[in-house]
């Protein structure tokens, strides 16, 4: 004979009466359905039952149990599912009748059961993978739930699995699900080897015991039966800690009185160990409590926790002023460099960062800026002086340094030498204002010129040859100025800018009066004759220009005021016509004289070609006719002209040079028989055009 229940409300209190009654077997084979209307159902239980969302404060497992009434025959033997009230929000919901066969879908956090035939499973028990499920009348699993019926209390975990040989802690106390699944009551069960009597309420008195409960918790209950919670617990030289709900702390962070703590797979209280997790670490100090916003000594390193524990690794910390780093390990930087993002650090022996400070060692010096990282291939500014430190950081010291194109020195103090002068290796040098070494250029100062040369040193007892002049300094590298300078046997003279007197008259004081001359090696003429501008020129033993009637070499001869020979007493035949004359008459008394007879003699000077700076004589026409000449060393006259003996034809005659004595020359002058003849032979020159 069948059972048959019909639910219905009695006030507040949901109760459930039999309507008739046959015998059945209650076998649930694995993965079968079995109806509401056979097994219990809990989704109508009575009010001292638990339904899925009963109040923490609520227990379902007091009072009587209501979820069978008397036994009722139907008319017709029936079954008759029971009525249902579920959860208003599950209750509403408009779930699909069919769907995919043989699945699971979860739809608004609730799982459903379509069967093979995809229709939705309703108000029944299905045993599937060793558990028991069961759908309520809308569809939904009951998850995390009890269920009331046929005078047991069973329930459903999370996961909507029946539990079935497990301890409960709940509300203080702990109860105990048989192998059907039924909270045991008013029997004996042994517990970790001790016997207790379970009430009526399934309650089972545990006293000192600890037990693994739940979701394989483990709880601890005192010498008076008492749960203990939000306590510590203290032994075996470890401490434990349980929660709110007597659940012992596993693998789990406590927060308490604004301190972390943590424990371990054994429940066991970290107390100076480190922690790893989420790629960072933390550590819990003797007292248990997690490290935050705290240094840590340990094993003669030092590590900082953040205000979430995390140990700081390869970070900086700013603090007090200052900045620290600590490393990939954890431990600060002390007494270190560090090499990050391209640039170097050093943190000192308690860790600080260098910042705008100087550090020696090995010898040299180095120098961290304001961000703390080292000069490298940089100049420093500091107190009105520059430094530079090379590729490895070291200040530069009695070291030169080039760049742009200039080249700079670093003194032993290591600051660039500005404005000064450097002494090394026996050679001066200059640098200026901005450090620049003086290369090929002039220096003025306290009223003297100085020069720098290609090399930077400064010229000392040397001559310069510089844009086609010759300059001269001293032992204290000081230009001659308006100076004179002898060597060698010889006098120079430099001038006014410095420059050597070359091919130059040296006049007393800028009257345009010519005291010295200085020939083309800048010596100046000493007993020797000038040709000048067609004038001649002799200068005595302290090389003055001679005036008036002189005995040179004991021949006569005679000089304006202004130092030049004066051929005739008057001053209207120049140089050229002058030696011309006496070249012609040198040469070829005769042609000369007939050419000037014929007025065909001509002279002049040449100013280019392979004759440049020489004078000429030619009977215009001849081209056997030219003889040049010029004045040379040793107070000859070189003379030049085309000798046609030479070659067949005047094209191919070749020149022929010799050099004649000038005395020789001018004693056809000397001859006081000779003087008024040969006067009017030079003026009877005629100018070449």
């Amino acid at each position: 004979m069948k059972k048959h229940f019909k639910m219905y409300k009695n006030g507040k209190r949901w109760c459930v009466a039999a309507i008739a009654t046959i015998s059945l077997g209650l076998g649930i084979s694995l993965g079968s359905i079995a109806h509401a209307d056979m097994v219990p159902n809990n989704e109508t239980p009575a009010a001292d039952t638990l339904t899925t969302g009963t109040p923490a404060n609520t227990n379902p497992l007091q009072g009587n149990d209501n979820s069978t009434g008397t036994d009722t025959q139907s008319d017709n033997q029936t079954p008759v599912k029971p009525e249902a009230t579920e959860n208003k929000d599950v209750a509403q919901q408009t779930i699909p009748e069919t769907g995919t066969p043989n699945t699971f879908p979860t739809i608004n956090n609730n799982t459903y059961y379509y069967n093979s035939e995809g229709q939705l499973v309703k108000n029944n028990f299905y045993s599937n993978w060793g558990q028991t499920y069961y759908f309520q009348p809308s569809g939904a699993r009951l998850d995390n739930g009890f269920y009331n019926n046929w005078g047991n209390t069973y329930y459903f975990g999370n996961d909507g699995a029946r539990w079935d040989n497990r301890y409960m802690v709940r509300w203080g106390n702990a109860y105990y699900f048989g192998n059907d699944g039924a909270l045991i009551k008013n029997k004996s069960l042994n517990v970790n080897g001790k016997d207790y009597w379970v009430n009526n309420q399934g309650i089972i008195p545990l006293r000192n015991q600890f037990l693994t409960a739940n979701d394989n918790q483990l709880y601890y209950f005192d010498a008076n039966n008492s749960l203990i919670t939000n306590k510590f617990y203290h032994n075996w030289g470890s401490t434990y800690y349980f929660g709110a709900d007597g659940a012992r702390y596993t693998n789990q962070f406590l927060t308490r009185d604004g301190k972390v703590y943590y424990f371990d797979n054994d429940g066991v209280m970290y107390q100076d160990r480190y922690y790893k997790n989420w790629g960072n670490t933390y550590y819990f100090g003797a007292d248990g409590a997690r490290y935050t916003n705290q240094f840590l000594t340990k094993d003669g390193k030092v590590y900082y926790f953040d205000n979430d524990g995390v140990m700081y690794r390869d970070r900086y910390y700013k603090n007090w002023g200052n900045t620290y780093y600590f490393g990939a390990d954890g431990a600060r930087y002390t007494n270190q460099f560090l090499t990050k993002d391209g640039k170097v650090y050093y943190f000192d022996n308690d860790g600080v960062m260098y910042r705008d400070r100087y550090y020696k060692n090995w010898g040299n010096t180095y120098y961290f800026g304001a961000d703390g990282a080292r000069y490298t291939n940089q100049f420093l500014t500091k107190d009105g002086k520059v430094y530079y430190f090379d590729n490895d950081g070291v200040m530069y010291r009695d070291r030169y340094y080039k760049n742009w194109g200039n080249t700079y020195y670093f003194g032993a103090d290591g600051a660039r030498y500005t404005n000064q002068f450097l002494t090394k290796d026996g050679k001066v040098y200059y640098f200026d204002n901005d450090g620049v070494m003086y290369q090929d250029r002039y220096y003025k100062n306290w009223g003297n010129t100085y020069y720098f040369g290609a090399d930077g040193a400064r010229y000392t007892n040397q001559f310069l040859t510089k844009d086609g002049k010759v300059y001269y300094f001293d032992s204290d590298g000081v230009m001659y100025q308006n100076r004179y300078y002898k060597n060698w046997g010889n006098t120079y003279y430099f001038g006014a800018d410095g420059a050597r007197y070359t091919n130059q008259f040296l006049d007393k004081d800028d009257s345009n009066t010519h005291i010295h001359y200085f020939d083309s090696e800048g010596r100046m003429l000493v007993n020797q004759w000038l040709m000048y501008e067609g004038s001649t020129i002799y200068f005595d033993k302290n090389g003055y220009p001679v005036t008036g009637k002189q005995d040179i070499n004991g021949q006569n001869y005679l000089f304006n005021e202004d130092g030049a020979l004066i051929p005739n007493g008057i001053n209207r035949v120049n140089y050229t016509q002058y030696l011309g004359t006496l070249v012609g008459l040198y040469q070829n008394a005769d042609w000369f004289k007939d050419c000037l007879s014929n007025h065909t003699m001509y002279y002049g000077k040449v100013t280019s070609g392979v004759n440049d700076g020489y004078s000429f004589i030619t009977a215009k026409g001849d081209p056997t006719s030219w003889f040049y000449f010029k004045e040379i060393q040793d107070g000859q006259v070189l003379i030049k002209y085309v000798d046609p003996t030479t070659a067949t034809d005047i094209a191919h005659s070749k020149f022929v040079e010799k050099a004649v004595p000038l005395k020789k020359l001018t004693a056809i002058y000397n001859n006081e028989q000779n003087e008024t003849l040969i006067n009017d032979y030079a003026n009877k020159l005629v100018a070449y055009k």
